[in-house]
């Protein structure tokens, strides 16, 4: 049991140290494009490579996804506070505007997630899975993310990964901040930068976890 809870770990920062600096690239180029004054050609390709890497785009119809991205970006440059409330506010705005008729829960976590990933938590059947939840309900997904974030081992794996991985996460902040210097002032020693490693890690042991679980079921089927 230590030995699959440590192998979890291991690919849980595997993942993390593979993604973390597309993620934060993502999340400040977004930023910046929204301090334009309209939509630009930029931000639509930006959005919409995001939404095609997070596969959270196949179910919308190819001209309704003009306004899926026009609705985004209308919702982030305008809208004041950023929370776990603001996932449903996005996802009424989608169905309302005829762009889908579906709850669009995954999709509309991840767009508020990379706009915002100190805060949010993207929301997917993997971490569904490992959370033991059947529902689509991003408050309730939201609320068990943290506690699971809060339990004492948690909080000793997370804070473990951070100190022994900090000479690679130095390296990938610093290169993002270079690349943002122009644009927005950052210091690596930022709380930004510090919830956004505990969140992302805390998401991959989640996701690890998840992801191991349905292994081990299909593994079980097989036997049968």
């Amino acid at each position: 049991m230590e030995d699959n809870n440590r192998l979890i770990e291991i690919k849980a920062i595997g993942s993390f140290l593979l993604n973390y600096h597309n993620m934060l690239h993502q999340h400040f180029m977004i930023k910046k494009l929204l301090h334009e004054p309209n939509l630009s050609p930029k931000f639509h390709i930006e959005i919409k490579k995001f939404l095609i890497e997070w596969k959270v785009i196949w179910n919308i119809d190819e001209e309704k996804q003009v306004k899926l991205i026009e609705t985004i970006f209308d919702f982030l440059k305008y809208e004041v506070v950023i929370d776990e409330n603001s996932i449903d506010k996005l996802v009424n705005r989608i169905i309302s505007e005829n762009i889908s008729e579906n709850k669009l829960i995954s999709l509309g976590s991840k767009i508020l997630f990379i706009y915002s990933p100190e805060k949010i938590f993207p929301y997917d059947k993997l971490a569904k899975t490992s959370l033991k939840i059947n529902n689509n309900n991003y408050s309730l997904f939201y609320k068990k993310v943290i506690e699971f974030k809060k339990e004492k081992n948690t909080e000793k794996i997370y804070s473990q990964i951070i100190k022994d991985n900090k000479r690679y996460t130095d390296i990938i902040e610093n290169s993002i901040i270079e690349e943002f210097k122009d644009e927005f002032k950052l210091n690596i020693t930022d709380d930004f930068f510090v919830n956004v490693k505990i969140n992302r890690i805390v998401d991959k042991l989640l996701w690890v976890d998840g992801s191991t679980i349905l292994q081990n079921k299909k593994t079980k089927i097989k036997d049968i």
